[in-house]
């Protein structure tokens, strides 16, 4: 065992235990590749030092961080830091499997006296015993299917834990990862550590990173000594030489710089208290050639969605796959919000549960081709969604058959209009259903989704208020529910799904859907319709007497 210089044993063995670098850096730690060493990975030094509560790493593949966070783990098992155990998770049983038989047997066996003496069961996939605490192995996509996602959440909160660590956060089910951050209710440490590659932005890890402190991989130029991150100034710190190779280069001097000599900066350093994020991309990875980075980049057939993901660590989402603040305001008219309105109206609702209230979006179709929402509001209690559909003249209402179905029973039995209550199936790919007898309005969850984006971003196709406070909550939340590509556990099979996005809520938005199903059972407003065709005659009889079209007191 190497030891630092100017230390005794016995220091050593109080820094080994208080540190877990110094423990794998001076314990002899062997690992597949050889003996363990922080060179082509100085970013982990201060990963295996750092003793914040709360980190994330939102990074490209290949970057050793999985390496860094189970290896910081076992050290605090060893050395007594979680007397609770641990939880290791990952995004489905198979990973869990693949994780243990080719990574973390072979570290207990390479290493037998710095890690293997004090592992009590080494025969179990799911649970080591090491030292007097547990480690559990455990898989955090549940079960579509009900009764098996009870089941799956138990096993989830069966146990207590000091330290969860959750690898590829993107893959996993949210409701996995509350469960397991509940077991940590009686936990005084309470280590918390999320690693993944993003997918889209506002989503999981891209979400907490952007709450964090934000470090960044900082490279100084030895030649003019400008500091810079090579992530954030891609592609410009790449360059190609006269033969044919790439350099990573100072993006002030273009002299080439050591990324391995790097140093982690916080960007939000008030933040550190409550979170230690850190983005590492491959162009600040010195085991990435930067001439396959740059041709890469340079590919006209380039898959922006996996290279942003994989290869710079960055969230990305198609124009097509997310509503804009700006699509939303474009729809904006300077029509005032009405108190009443003649109909027939159509009305959706999403349930945030009795206690919290409703929000609903009230609409008319002025033609075949447009929509118009005439009023959103959050209502308190179902008496004001029956007394304010009285006065819109509400033909259908359609509302969110959970999480409560019995408040929505009673907006069908109190209202004097029609009301069906939706219900979301996947497997469904038709029209929708309505059961007019049963009072149900089934459709595929992705398929209305497909159409409320449409509405909103095709041309002249949906109509809204002027701009006020309410307005805008809307357009906060309409954005906050995107396309993200999913693959089904159980079939293998890769599908699109819309997913909740950001801090805020996506109520509006499941509203909008409910009110897209009531638009198929209401007609044309005719006074609307015949607003419109007034003014749309008089315009055209204007110019056909060869008049240019000018102001109001003009004409």
């Amino acid at each position: 065992m190497a030891t630092p210089a100017g230390k005794d044993e016995i220091t050593i063995q109080r820094l080994m235990a208080a540190d877990s670098w110094v423990w794998a850096e001076y314990g002899g730690l062997q690992l597949s590749s050889g003996p363990y060493s922080t060179k082509n990975h100085q970013f982990q030094m201060e990963i295996l030092r750092d003793t914040s509560p709360r980190q994330c790493a939102r990074k490209a593949t290949q970057g050793g961080w999985s390496e860094g966070y189970i290896l910081k783990v076992l050290h605090g098992l060893i050395h007594g830091l979680y007397p609770q155990g641990a939880w290791y998770m990952f995004p489905t049983q198979d990973d869990v499997n693949d994780f243990s038989d080719s990574r973390f047997k072979p570290l207990i066996k390479d290493n037998p006296m710095l890690i293997g003496r004090f592992i009590k069961d080494t025969d179990r996939t799911n649970l080591k015993r090491i030292n007097r605490a547990n480690l559990y192995f455990r898989g955090a996509r549940l079960s579509q299917r009900t009764d098996a996602e009870e089941k799956s959440l138990h096993r989830i909160k069966s146990f207590s834990s000091d330290c969860n660590i959750y690898d590829e956060v993107d893959e996993m089910d949210q409701k996995a990862i509350e469960a397991a951050e509940a077991r940590q209710a009686h936990s005084s440490i309470k280590h918390r550590f999320y690693l993944g590659n993003p997918t889209i932005p506002d989503y999981g890890i891209d979400l907490i990173f952007k709450k964090s402190d934000q470090r960044v991989w900082m490279v100084k130029c030895d030649h003019c000594n400008h500091h810079s991150c090579l992530d954030i100034e891609f592609p410009e710190c790449l360059q190609k030489q006269a033969d044919g190779s790439v350099l990573r280069v100072c993006v002030k001097c273009g002299k080439q710089v050591d990324v391995d000599g790097g140093e982690w900066v916080a960007q939000y350093p008030d933040r550190a208290k409550d979170m230690v994020g850190r983005w590492l991309g491959h162009p600040s990875s010195p085991l990435v050639d930067p001439k396959d980075l740059l041709d890469k980049w340079e590919n006209p057939r380039l898959d922006k969605q996996l290279f942003y993901n994989l290869s710079l660590g960055l969230a990305f989402s198609r124009a097509e796959d997310r509503l804009t603040r700006d699509q939303i305001y474009k729809c904006c008219q300077e029509d005032p919000m009405p108190a009443t309105h003649v109909g027939p109206c159509a009305m959706g609702v999403d349930v945030q549960g009795e206690r919290k209230g409703f929000y609903v979006l009230i609409g008319i179709r002025p033609n075949n081709y447009s929509k118009k929402i005439v009023k959103m509001w959050r209502a308190k209690d179902l008496q004001e969604i029956v007394d304010i559909g009285k006065k819109f003249h509400v033909q259908c209402a359609v509302i969110d058959a959970g999480p409560e179905i019995r408040t929505a029973r009673q907006l069908q039995g109190a209202a004097s209009f029609e009301v069906f209550l939706c219900r979301y199936k996947e497997s469904q790919h038709k029209n929708p259903a309505f059961d007019s007898k049963e009072g149900f309005v089934t459709i595929n969850r992705t398929e209305i989704c497909d159409e409320t984006h449409a509405v909103v971003a095709g041309d002249e196709t949906l109509i809204l208020p002027r701009r006020t406070d309410e307005v805008e909550h809307f357009a906060v939340q309409m954005c906050n529910t995107a396309k993200k590509l999913e693959e089904d556990v159980e079939t293998g099979n890769r599908e699109y799904h819309y997913i909740k996005v950001g801090d805020e809520g996506d109520d509006y938005y499941h509203a909008f859907n409910y009110l897209n199903l009531a638009f198929m059972r209401i007609g044309v407003c005719k006074d609307e319709e015949y607003r419109k065709s007034r003014k749309g005659g008089w315009d055209k009889a204007f110019e056909s007497a060869g008049h240019e079209k000018a102001g109001f007191m003009g004409q």
